[in-house]
């Protein structure tokens, strides 16, 4: 975790974008590797809500804290067997999370090449 002069809140707010679009990449992969197990039901990655409210609340360190929490979905449709994982409704979610990660990181860079040209410039 970056911090000090010229480090703004941005900084962490991507930090923890980026871990938590990682955990729940792991949340879907899992999915995804249980596609064909029976009884298996699929599990989400919530924490919109407590991410929200700490950015509402300009509260960094709360920010930092932002785990999720995992869950089952509440999806009721279920195959015959059990299983409720939805293999193209996953490979979407974890395009769409890719997507999302790689969005971070470039502009978790942007942001340092900015720092870096403005120190270089003084």
């Amino acid at each position: 975790m970056l911090e000090g002069p010229g480090f703004d809140k941005n900084f962490a707010l991507l930090e923890q974008l980026m871990t938590i679009a990682s955990n729940k990449q792991k949340v879907i992969a899992n999915n995804i590797a249980n596609v064909n197990t029976p009884g298996f039901r699929r599990k989400e990655l919530k924490f919109e809500e407590e991410f929200l409210k700490a950015v509402e609340e300009n509260d960094m360190e709360a920010v930092r804290q932002v785990e999720g929490k995992v869950v089952y979905s509440d999806d009721p449709t279920l195959q015959n067997d059990g299983n409720n994982v939805d293999i193209d409704k996953e490979m979407g979610l974890m395009n769409r999370n890719s997507l999302a990660y790689s969005l971070y990181t470039q502009l978790y860079a942007k942001k340092l090449d900015m720092l870096q040209l403005a120190m270089r410039s003084t």
